[in-house]
């Protein structure tokens, strides 16, 4: 009976193999960006390229994952630690500013983290409104690399808090408005904080990080049909042991 016994703690004990956690990212996962920040020296770049000066200029987006581990550090006025949109004066605008992540694979997203600049070099350089959205379809967007397409699904929208300077930024959270899969994202500033001398434009972020569960992993740990049989052998010889003990404490 021991065998038996065995296979149902192994059954009872297997946990599923697919749970929600966090999806670490850096800079190879951006697939496309509109703008950065310039300051008159090429961050921006003429045009997108992997891992180009759009993503590892001095406010490049790859600073949206640049401590994906714990908490972002305290900013000073200049470390280039965040991701910063053009600001209409030293560098080029755009309308509707992104940056698209591919996950490496499609996820049933939980949610996000979001750290808000605390730079107060220029008052309020953060974000004070951002959508992010969802899709399975990449398209190409010219110079700024790609873009998601398709019929793109909200995921997350809401407003950020501003940061005072020269404390760390604080997490923001943020639940998925949706549990469909997904291996693209969008992140879109779209109004810059209340006291940004460049409003609506140089709209910044420190930090993003990306909660959910991989699909490829599947639901759990199926039994094999033997397994289950045996589980189930196992508990009728439990039962009839059990049985037998109280008949022979009976007649004692």
């Amino acid at each position: 009976m021991t065998k038996y016994l065995a296979a149902m703690a192994i059954m009872l004990a297997t946990p599923g193999i697919a749970s929600a956690s966090q999806i670490v990212l850096s800079a190879s996962n951006i697939v496309g960006v509109s703008s950065a920040y310039n300051q008159g020296a090429g961050d921006n770049g003429p045009a997108f390229v992997a891992n180009g000066a759009r993503v590892t200029g001095v406010y490049g987006a790859g600073n949206l994952f640049n401590a994906q581990i714990g908490q972002p550090a305290v900013e000073n006025f200049t470390d280039g630690s965040y991701f910063l949109t053009g600001d209409g004066v030293s560098s080029p605008t755009v309308s509707n500013p992104f940056v698209a992540v591919d996950l490496g694979a499609a996820y049933t997203l939980s949610g996000f983290e979001l750290f808000n600049t605390s730079n107060g070099h220029v008052q309020d350089r953060g974000t004070a409104t951002f959508a992010i959205f969802g899709s399975n379809v990449l398209i190409d967007d010219g110079a700024n690399g790609s873009r998601i397409g398709g019929a793109p699904t909200l995921l997350a929208v809401g407003s950020l808090m501003v940061h005072t300077h020269g404390v760390a930024p604080l997490a923001q959270s943020f639940s998925a408005l949706s549990d469909e899969s997904f291996r693209y994202i969008q992140f879109m500033p779209l109004t810059g904080g209340a006291h940004n001398l460049y409003q609506p434009f140089a709209m910044g972020l420190n930090e993003l990080k990306v909660f959910g569960s991989d699909q490829n992993a599947g639901p759990g740990a199926v039994p094999e049909p033997a397994t289950w049989a045996m589980m189930i052998g196992g508990f009728a010889m439990a039962g009839a042991t059990l049985r037998r003990r109280r008949m022979a404490l009976r007649f004692t």
